[in-house]
């Protein structure tokens, strides 16, 4: 199981949160930050009211939960798409996926802020696997 070190994802330092807050759930949240932009979209659409993913992170493991999460998150997270002019070159990815001129691929890989190729051939590999699964 990866976990991450201090600083690394908003993981503060001296603590477990490289352990507490390693990747999890259909959407693989990683880290302090994205666990927290997870839990205040969640509380924005109103969804799963009462739960803490900072408190409680392991209820991504739960499917129906960790589908809500993934989903928010496509509803209410914006990537920049360099295509468009400002101000409007942020769209989240349900807007990205109607635009038929994206594809599922070239999506997911707006979503891939890793510097390493070797991560980005992961990512795209398993970007590949969804389309193929839901024919």
């Amino acid at each position: 199981m990866l976990a991450y070190d201090d600083n690394d994802f908003g993981n503060q330092p001296g603590t477990d949160d490289g352990w507490l807050f390693r990747p999890r759930g259909m959407y693989q949240l990683v880290g302090r930050e994205q666990y927290q932009e997870a839990q205040d979209q969640m509380q924005q659409l109103g969804e799963l009211q009462g739960l803490d993913l900072l408190t409680l992170p392991d209820a991504l493991w739960d499917a129906k939960i960790s589908a809500k999460v993934t989903f928010a998150h496509f509803r209410m997270h914006r990537y920049k798409d360099d295509r468009l002019s400002p101000p409007n070159n942020r769209r989240t990815l349900f807007e990205l996926l109607k635009d038929r001129a994206n594809d599922w691929t070239t999506v997911r890989a707006l979503q891939t802020d890793m510097a390493h190729p070797a991560d980005h051939a992961r990512v795209n590999a398993r970007s590949e696997m969804f389309p193929r699964l839901y024919r």
